[in-house]
């Protein structure tokens, strides 16, 4: 059973108001017998069966807390100024081909420094490096939904397990980005 508010207002377009009504609807809460689930998936004393956690019933809910934030409108030309246009996408991407094709060939190495970065390109230089990358993350993300789907069977909520699956799996990744920050800061504060 839900509460339904009717809100009436006016929105401004333009010089113009135009009135609105809004049904604000609000969930009744449940008695809360077991603290360390979420309010969306509260359980009796009963422990659900296998069978039961088949059917355990789906739902989203929402914070009845209400924030809002008023926003100044930008004007058209501000927008268009504050995103990047097709054109640009399409010269950032012949950058990184020329940039990729320089380091294939060898070229990237008569080049000054400060008019070539790798940065975010790693993956690309090597196809073994960017298949093994997308491989690992495959895996890592197929082992997480399966821990998912296997606590849900049970009926258990074990967010610690599944953070460790992923901590575990996501281990190489973690490494080679600390290196590259490493090289990075090196970069940055020694070099002439």
């Amino acid at each position: 059973m839900s509460l339904a508010f009717l809100i009436q207002a006016q929105q401004t377009v333009g010089n113009a108001s135009i009135p609105f009504k809004m049904a604000v609807h609000k969930r009744r809460r449940l008695s809360l017998q077991d603290q360390t689930l979420p309010s969306s998936r509260k359980r009796t004393s009963e422990e659900p069966t296998a069978r039961s956690a088949k059917r355990m019933k789906k739902s989203v809910s929402f914070n009845d807390d209400q924030n809002k934030k008023v926003t100044i409108d930008i004007r058209t030309d501000e927008k268009q100024n504050a995103w990047y246009n097709r054109s640009e996408y399409r010269v950032f991407r012949e950058d990184i081909q020329t940039t990729l094709l320089s380091v294939r060939l060898g070229v990237s190495q008569l080049m000054e420094p400060t008019d070539f970065c790798l940065r975010g390109l790693e993956a690309n230089v090597s196809p073994n490096v960017g298949m093994l990358r997308k491989v690992k993350r495959k895996i890592l993300i197929s082992s997480v939904l399966q821990e998912q789907r296997s606590q849900r069977i049970v009926g258990a909520v074990k967010p610690d397990v599944i953070r460790d699956v992923s901590a575990v799996l996501s281990t190489d990744a973690l490494v080679d980005a600390v290196k590259r920050g490493l090289s990075d800061c090196t970069d940055a504060h020694f070099s002439s």
